[in-house]
């Protein structure tokens, strides 16, 4: 008697229409799998039962049919971990209220429903009320918990438009990994924002006339040390008026500040080795120090404060506009450091270690592409030009053909 021959399940699958649709829709089942259903697209029956949707399915192999239910089960949440472990992979820090909000926005949401609405709907809240959310976790795939605090309420504000677009490709990021690693079909489209300018160049002489003339009632030194400090350095106002006498090294002759990772906005430590000017500032606010006092930077004992009127009443004095959109504030300083040392001929990485930049795109956004620059280069470029002319064999003349 011959062994009886084992029977193997099949799928099945067919077309139909729903009452309430105008479409035709595919229904597939594959043995010991939940019942597929998806709209073909058309209202025509020759064209539904024409079209390949319903054999493609059929013919999906079990590998490829793992990834395509891996993608239709993968949330937004999802996505945005495989951000968090593609910066970890790189040894990045993701800046803080990059992902958060969208977290808190789309979160258990499949990646497959969200669409261009939804993204565009989210981030015109943000730009008139500002992005919130509440204290969250995440357990990562390689066994990482990552935390984050609540949005404190006195932080809330309405984003910009250069703001809303780096938002945005965090969101692009994730989708963009999730293509890469789950063979995430990519449909969505996401928004650019209208971004104002990026920032003023303060020239020397303007700097110069600042510190000279800086109007405050007390402390108009120390505060003008620390205005030039920032414009030498680069480092972030927050980070520079937080600054206390630990953060001060030094080492026989050589002085430095130090930042741990927890002190700073990116989360990575930085240091800045302190010579010329920027060592005699930070040598006269050490001098300065008192014993009930933990700031570098204080005017009889206390922290500085925000600088914006005081340094308005300034500008004003000496008729230099003030203001984010049609002026400079104190931020400038940042931009107007990197643009000196990128224009005074200082590599990228030896730059961004002074500034403390840990993203290489975010250190070019700050590099203010004013005209005095780039005329320098071009006039640099044309000398280096007229110095080769000459310098390599010469090419025979071709004369003109006879009509």
């Amino acid at each position: 008697m011959s062994p009886r021959r084992r029977r193997h399940a099949r799928p099945w699958g067919s077309l139909y229409k729903q009452p309430t649709s105008r479409l035709w829709w595919l229904q597939v089942k594959f043995p010991g799998e939940k019942l597929i259903r998806r709209s073909t697209g058309t209202e025509d029956e020759a064209e539904a039962k024409a079209s390949r949707q319903l054999h493609e399915l059929l013919a999906e192999r079990s590998p490829a049919r793992r990834q395509r239910r891996t993608a239709e089960q993968t949330t937004v949440a999802d996505l945005l971990d495989l951000v968090l472990l593609d910066y970890s992979d790189h040894d990045r820090t993701l800046q803080v209220g990059r992902i958060e909000p969208w977290y808190a926005a789309f979160d258990t949401m499949l990646a497959t429903e969200i669409e261009r609405a939804d993204v565009d709907d989210r981030c015109r809240r943000w730009r008139s009320h500002g992005p919130t959310w509440g204290a969250g976790s995440r357990t990562l795939s390689d066994g990482r918990t990552i935390t984050w605090p609540a949005r404190p309420k006195e932080r809330v504000r309405p984003l910009s438009g250069a703001s809303l677009n780096r938002l945005v490709a965090v969101l692009r990021r994730a989708y963009k990994l999730g293509q890469e690693k789950l063979g995430l079909p990519v449909v969505l489209t996401f928004p650019h924002y209208a971004e104002g300018r990026r920032g003023a160049y303060i020239t020397e002489d303007q700097c110069l006339a600042i510190c000279a003339n800086f109007q405050a009632k007390v402390g108009a030194t120390v505060k003008a040390d620390f205005f030039r400090l920032g414009y030498l350095t680069g480092i972030r106002k927050g980070q520079l008026r937080a600054t206390t006498k630990r953060n001060v090294v030094i080492d026989g002759d050589t002085w430095k500040l130090a930042w741990a990772g927890d002190e700073t906005k990116n989360g990575q430590p930085h240091a800045v080795v302190l010579v010329g000017e920027q060592l005699e500032i930070v040598k006269r606010a050490w001098a300065a120090r008192r014993p009930d006092c933990d700031y570098l930077f204080h005017v009889e004992g206390q922290p500085l404060g925000p600088m914006r009127s005081e340094l308005q009443r300034t500008c004003a004095l000496l008729r230099i506009p003030y203001g984010r959109t049609r002026g400079i504030v104190f931020h400038d300083t940042r931009h107007s450091a990197v643009t000196n040392l990128v224009a005074s001929g200082t590599g990228e990485a030896i730059a961004m270690s002074i500034t403390g930049h840990a993203d290489p795109s975010v250190f070019k956004r700050y590099n203010v592409r004013r005209d005095p620059v780039q005329a320098e280069a071009a006039e640099r470029r044309d000398a280096y030009l007229r110095q080769q002319r000459g310098t390599t064999p010469s090419i025979p003349a071709i004369s003109p053909k006879k009509s």
